[in-house]
């Protein structure tokens, strides 16, 4: 009985993990997204602030 907790311990543990990885690799995308957004919003910024 103790093999088969273990093994079910395992099993949720790599299930979690991945979940984990896949939540991680998702955050990384929408923040690269933002700081894309961020930085073009400065050069917009930058190319007003040049004309004035």
């Amino acid at each position: 009985m103790s093999i088969k907790i273990e093994t079910k311990i395992d099993a949720l543990d790599k299930k979690f993990e991945a979940k984990i990885d896949a939540l991680d690799k998702k955050f990384e995308a929408k923040f690269e997204k933002v700081e894309e957004r961020l930085n073009s919003l400065e050069i917009k910024q930058t190319k007003l602030t040049e004309k004035s």
